[in-house]
């Protein structure tokens, strides 16, 4: 198994490290252009310089397995603050129809839009799939004789 410690690092044996040789010679090119790490062209290994020694060196490893969880955790960052704006457009709504009982569509989307423009700016369709959802739950209704007014339900 492949660690921290070792010296030696063949480039065939990639197993520990889950990269394929290409990919591990390309991150271990970094570490041979600074003299962290010793290349011997004959035995096509890797082994640590323990005479290294300087306190203010970066590196920068790239791999794609870094970048394929990278691109998964923005999907569930963008999925979450999605979410999370759907929550407050819901309870703006709500705040609104408290306060006037009854609305019309736009002014409804005025509203909505006036409360959450200090910390986004909200789209019309995600206000209209927060009414209707609004609707499904019960808190708000369309009124029976205008269908442009909204009634809200103590």
């Amino acid at each position: 198994e492949l660690s921290i410690t070792e010296a030696v690092v063949s480039t065939q044996s990639t197993g520990a490290s889950g990269l394929d040789p290409a990919e591990l010679t390309k991150c271990l090119a970094t570490l041979v252009d600074s003299t962290m790490v010793i290349f011997d062209k004959d035995k096509e290994t890797y082994s640590l310089n323990y005479g290294y020694t300087n306190r203010k060196a970066k590196f920068k490893l790239q791999t794609n397995t870094i970048k394929e969880n990278s691109e998964k955790e923005v999907t569930t960052a963008y999925q979450s603050v999605d979410e999370d704006r759907r929550i407050y457009i819901q309870a703006a709504i709500v705040r609104s129809m408290k306060i006037r009982k009854s609305l019309t569509h736009n002014e409804l989307i005025q509203m909505v839009i006036n409360m959450s423009k200090d910390r986004f700016s909200p789209s019309i369709s995600m206000i209209k799939k927060c009414v209707e959802v609004l609707i499904e739950k019960q808190y708000i209704e369309r009124s029976a004789t205008d269908k442009d007014t909204y009634q809200y339900l103590a």
